[in-house]
């Protein structure tokens, strides 16, 4: 529900799953474009195959034109249908549905993970040195992958460092990750970039980690939600100038202000073409 900014009455009710999704999938993309052109990304992995992982697929591949998809999940059943369903978005693509999580991650250069698990499961060593992983679920990266990467970007430095439940939150509660523009602790690394900073052009220098975990076996589920509709990015540059080279990993917390700022915009939208159901006062 958003409420008139000037009165806090209510003004529109809408529909907040497939916003959230929506908004999930932007962030990745606006950040995913920072450090790439999203027009040469012809590989991409999906571990988990529910609502975020289409939504993630509908807004990439509106960008470029893949030459394959790989997905898994931990229903054979889910990742296949996903499978089907995608065929439409990549036309041309090859299309394989992947037996372990580390099949998946090694096809790829772009890998975009959006489990449910608690565990982190995706080690250093699965991706390509020129990889982007996109850590869209709660902890799939392990330790060793956010230390040992070369590029390190979160959406909000404050809420990840604050946050004990996910595995870089906790690392930097123990002071083994530090933010933008400090100095990395020993044996440990710094962010090298919030997003906001990464898309203004006014990201700090950072400094990669040395490779400090353990890799593991895959745990978590590709979600049960159905999939949804995530709508599309508009047509246009696919990005300027990629701000990071070698292995970059995303690590986006989530913020409730970015579903504001999106549901705001749909609203004006649907009061523009006079969409929508007009309730009473």
């Amino acid at each position: 529900m958003l409420a008139d900014p000037d009165t806090a009455a209510p003004s529109c009710i809408l529909e907040g799953g497939q916003i959230s999704a929506l908004r999930t999938a932007a962030v990745s993309m606006v950040a995913l474009r920072a450090v790439r052109d999203l027009g040469t990304v012809r590989e991409l992995a999906v571990l988990g195959c529910g609502r975020q992982a289409r939504t993630h697929l509908e807004l990439l591949a509106a960008r470029t034109r893949l030459a394959s998809l790989t997905v898994h999940d931990t229903s054979a059943d889910r990742a296949a249908a996903f499978a089907r369903s995608a065929a439409a978005l990549v036309p041309g693509a090859t299309i394989t549905v992947a037996d372990t999580a580390r099949d998946a991650v090694s096809a790829a250069t772009v890998t975009i993970a959006a489990t449910t698990t608690t565990s982190p499961y995706v080690p250093l060593d699965w991706l390509p040195p020129d990889g982007v992983f996109v850590n869209v679920s709660l902890d799939d990266a392990t330790e060793d992958l956010l230390l040992g990467c070369d590029y390190l970007v979160v959406d909000d430095w404050e809420l990840v460092s604050e946050d004990d439940t996910r595995l870089l939150g906790r690392l930097a509660r123990a002071g083994r990750v530090t933010g933008p523009g400090e100095p990395a602790p020993p044996g440990g690394r710094a962010v090298d970039a919030e997003l906001a900073s990464l898309v203004s052009g006014g990201e700090p220098a950072g400094s990669g980690g040395e490779p400090a975990g353990s890799g593991g076996e895959p745990a978590g589920s590709g979600g049960g939600m159905p999939a949804g509709s995530g709508g599309g990015m508009p047509a246009g540059s696919s990005g300027g100038t990629p701000a990071a080279a070698g292995l970059v990993v995303i690590n986006p917390f989530g913020m409730g202000v970015h579903d504001i700022a999106l549901a705001a915009h749909v609203h004006a939208a649907a009061l523009d073409r006079r969409a929508g159901t007009w309730l009473p006062r």
